[in-house]
């Protein structure tokens, strides 16, 4: 049903209000009617939209935004770190003051009628929706400090999760088509692991791993997105295979992977200690290779680690849990205070403010991955206090795990990767190229026993 003509006071037709979802009146809202409101529109998630970039810092805004490649009058919609509930529109552009990024708060409130209601920290408007806070200010600018300035075209966020093309549904499994077993396999990055069989179109059923939200709030759903919206990208022989996603009847989302048999490489090399120097080598060559598929994806890990490495037949290994892992929009990404990192496996880069990540963060990681295998799954500083890495600064004081401490079999060769990998400056490790290149001539002596 189309929207009535009839003209209100202002002499703007009442479909003009409805479509922008402005209400200019003072908002006494019992005394009036409520606005008429796309509820097919306001059914849709923001996370749905290409420009909502969820719980990001006003830093990470203006790295986003202030890219020179961004043009002026680009926004975002970010949930708020400082104010709870909040939404900001952040735009760049220019003030008389120069150019920067400017945010515009959205607040939430009830109308009076049951249904949601907004308005902006910069006026007294009325929205019904935060598509419609969008709408009226491309129409009319966004007034701020005295001097308007346009609002244009929203970024797309790489991490936007389960668009509307085509690719994306054909990624959405049938919950009915897989049975999840009771017991867990264990416990990833936010998520729970079972094992669970899929039954694919044609009836043939597969045995695969499922992947569930360990905690429902907001923040840890957003994560769990993001895992899977990273790992749609990673189709290789080396990273675990992305089967799909379905959701449970509170709609929560649920990834179902490949399953592999065997288990992580950490459980398996410390109940393994005879493991072959050779299986060694052929292990690092395959998590190298698989590296180097994400690095040329701009995808970084972040918990790179033998525990995330899966086991499966003929000693294949695949690289697993994506809970932390990022989409790179520019050339390294930055973490909050808070976040849950793997200390003794994150870069020194990563520990200490402003706490950046890149490519070469991973290359760190490796290098400590490598010490796992040839100690067959001890763990990485064994004798130093995590205490001592994270208030002590010792890693930053210049402080590596000496060729000595890793046994007999850490040739001088395989340790010289491993400094490499351990550079302070990022730009002086090696990428994942030359890195897979230097353990593939280790390798080589034992590749008859394997497929290189």
């Amino acid at each position: 049903m189309g929207c009535p003509s009839s003209k209100d006071d202002s002499g703007r037709s009442e479909k003009y209000r409805a479509e922008s979802g402005v209400n200019s009146r003072h908002t006494t809202t019992r005394a009036r009617n409520p606005p008429i409101r796309n509820a097919e529109e306001d059914c849709i998630p923001l996370i749905r939209e290409n420009w909502y970039f969820g719980k990001i810092d006003i830093d990470r805004c203006t790295k986003v935004l202030g890219d020179r490649y961004v043009p002026d009058g680009t926004f975002i919609v970010r949930e708020s770190t400082s104010i709870s509930g909040t939404l900001c529109i952040s735009v760049k552009g220019r003030s008389p003051k120069g150019p920067g990024v400017f945010s515009v708060r959205v607040t939430e409130s009830n109308d009076g009628f049951g249904y949601k209601q907004f308005r902006t920290s910069i006026d007294d408007k009325v929205f019904t929706s935060i598509r419609n806070v969008i709408r009226y200010y491309q129409d009319h600018g966004i007034s701020l400090h005295g001097h308007s300035i346009s609002l244009g075209e929203g970024l797309k966020n790489k991490h936007n999760y389960l668009g509307e093309d085509k690719e994306d549904r054909s990624l959405q499994i049938k919950s009915e088509d897989i049975n999840v077993e009771p017991e867990p396999l264990g416990k990833g990055h936010f998520g729970i692991v079972y094992k669970g069989v899929w039954k694919k179109p044609n009836d043939h059923r597969i045995s695969v791993a499922v992947k569930k939200l360990l905690k429902s709030d907001k923040d840890e759903l957003e994560k769990f997105k993001t895992e899977a919206n990273v790992m749609k990208m990673t189709y290789h022989d080396n990273v675990v295979t992305f089967i799909g996603i379905y959701f449970e009847r509170n709609q929560q989302p649920v990834i179902v992977t490949e399953l592999m048999p065997k288990g992580d490489l950490r459980n398996y090399l410390k109940t393994n200690k005879e493991t072959p120097l050779g299986d060694l080598y052929y292990f690092a060559h395959q998590v190298a290779s698989g590296m180097k598929f994400l690095e040329s994806k701009n995808i970084i890990h972040r918990d790179l680690a033998a525990r995330n490495v899966l086991l499966g037949e003929q000693h294949i290994v695949k690289i697993a849990d994506f809970g932390l892992s990022r989409v790179l929009q520019e050339d390294e990404i930055y973490a909050s205070s808070t976040a849950k990192l793997p200390v003794k496996w994150t870069a020194p880069e990563g520990l200490a403010p402003p706490r950046h990540f890149s490519t070469k963060s991973d290359v760190w990681s490796y290098g400590i991955f490598l010490s796992e295998l040839i100690t067959r799954g001890l763990e990485p500083y064994a004798s130093v206090p995590i205490e001592s890495i994270t208030k002590d600064r010792l890693i930053h004081q210049g402080y590596r795990m000496q060729r000595d401490e890793l046994g007999e079999e850490c040739s001088q060769s395989l340790y010289a990767i491993m400094t490499q990998c351990w550079q302070s400056d990022p730009e002086q490790r090696p990428d994942f190229k030359t890195v897979a290149e230097d353990i593939r001539r280790l390798y080589k002596p034992y590749a008859p026993l394997h497929q290189l």
